[in-house]
């Protein structure tokens, strides 16, 4: 039986676990398959989506320092390394000990700046960070929770402030660009960047996982796909899910 991963939407999904599996069961599978596809035995697929994942990131973020960022639901700690060159102080977060503890292998921190908790209630104080990643988080989360999470993550970012997520928006599960855009101006943030990314039928992506193929032309492929999916747009009879590209910014006026 094939393992149950990210790409599969049929698989159950709780709060405590995604696609048939907890999440202090996926840290077995390594840094890549915990958090993206456990069935990726090439890591082909993983490599390829966290460099394009990266490399939209950075544009989206341009050269612009921090200084203090928070990766929200960090899960293995991929983009630890990402935030450190772009923050002076990085703070990891995330509710599943497995996985900080996975997280913290890395290395990339120093051992306090591992936090976990509850994200229902963030352990920092308002105004705390000037940058928030979250990669693959609050698309995971029940949808009734999601007023709740951005409400906190607007509670911990300074007026100012940038949040920067990659989610997977999908009709199926009702989960659109508007989805998101409603709760981030509720939340008090102004979204700046909106744009998909990746698509889960990804010709590109299938392209990259040819054994012959180099990573160096993954890369490149990925590069390749970011640019084409700029003039793309998700529309109401859109089937599947897409990776979607989210930057908001905190406005200057209280908090609602």
């Amino acid at each position: 039986m094939s393992k149950p991963s990210l790409e599969d939407p049929t698989q159950p999904t709780t709060e405590e676990s995604y696609h048939g599996l907890t999440w202090a069961q996926r840290t077995a599978y390594g840094h890549l398959r915990a958090v993206l596809d456990v069935g990726d035995t090439s890591g082909r697929k993983n490599a390829y989506i966290d460099h394009l994942h990266k490399v939209a990131l950075a544009e989206a973020l341009g050269h612009r320092r921090f200084r203090r960022a928070l990766d929200f639901g960090c899960g293995s700690g991929r983009f630890l390394d990402f935030l450190s060159k772009r923050s002076d102080e990085v703070t990891a977060f995330d509710r599943t000990p497995e996985m900080l503890a996975l997280a913290k292998s890395t290395r990339a921190l120093p051992e306090e700046n591992f936090i976990c908790g509850q994200e229902a209630t963030l352990p920092f104080a308002d105004g705390a960070f000037d940058l928030i990643l979250s990669v693959y988080v609050i698309s995971c989360a029940p949808r009734e929770n999601f007023g709740t999470l951005i409400g906190e993550l607007g509670r911990v970012c300074e007026p100012g402030g940038v949040i920067a997520l990659v989610e997977q928006i999908d009709n199926g599960r009702g989960l659109t660009p508007r989805t998101y855009l409603d709760v981030f101006h509720h939340a008090g943030f102004e979204v700046t960047i909106g744009r998909p990314i990746r698509t889960a039928s990804s010709t590109l992506m299938r392209w990259s996982l040819h054994p012959w193929l180099p990573s160096i032309a993954g890369q490149m492929l990925g590069r390749i796909e970011i640019d084409r999916m700029a003039a793309a747009r998700f529309a109401p009879t859109t089937i599947g899910y897409w990776d979607y590209l989210i930057v908001a910014k905190r406005v200057t006026a209280a908090f609602p």
